[in-house]
């Protein structure tokens, strides 16, 4: 867990995290007060969901008040998210990948309340309820209920 600190950045550089369990996140990145988090080079396995980015719970950034203190300060770079039981990334503020791999998800690759920024080729797993999303506004990658994969016989169509 990375939580309510003020280092100037955090770097994870080849990095292999795995939790085996299908409850709780595997990485949780919470209030970064400081400019950047960039996971680089990394893979990130397993867990309800894999990573959560949470940037809420009323706490405001000092330096852009009204917005969320994370806003785009987590940054993925080719970083391989995999074997969710339900999301690759759940996110309660926006964040950036680039050159990325969200797959392997029991639901869908992620789900972002405030959008995200996506750079660079990412191979993201699409939300089956809504096939077409895109990283911008409320909602990011969800429209709707989640309804996990086995639910259509493993395939959509």
């Amino acid at each position: 867990k990375i939580k309510s600190n003020s280092y100037e950045s955090i770097t994870l550089c080849g990095m292999r995290i795995k939790l085996d369990k299908k409850r709780g996140e595997t990485l949780e990145i919470e209030h970064i007060r400081g400019k950047t988090c960039l996971l680089q080079d990394c893979e990130i396995l397993g867990g309800e969901d894999t990573i959560f980015i949470n940037g809420t719970e009323g706490f405001r950034s000092e330096e852009a008040p009204g917005f969320y203190c994370n806003r785009d300060k987590v940054h993925l770079k080719r970083t391989k998210v995999r074997s969710a039981a339900s999301r690759g990334i759940f996110a309660n503020d926006s964040f950036i990948i680039e050159n990325s791999i969200v797959d392997e998800c029991g639901w869908y690759g992620i789900k972002s309340n405030h959008g995200y920024t996506p750079k660079g080729q990412n191979q993201i797993q699409s939300n089956p309820m809504k096939p077409n999303a895109g990283p911008s506004g409320m909602g990011g990658m969800f429209d709707g209920p989640a309804i996990p994969i086995s639910a259509f016989g493993g395939q959509l169509f």
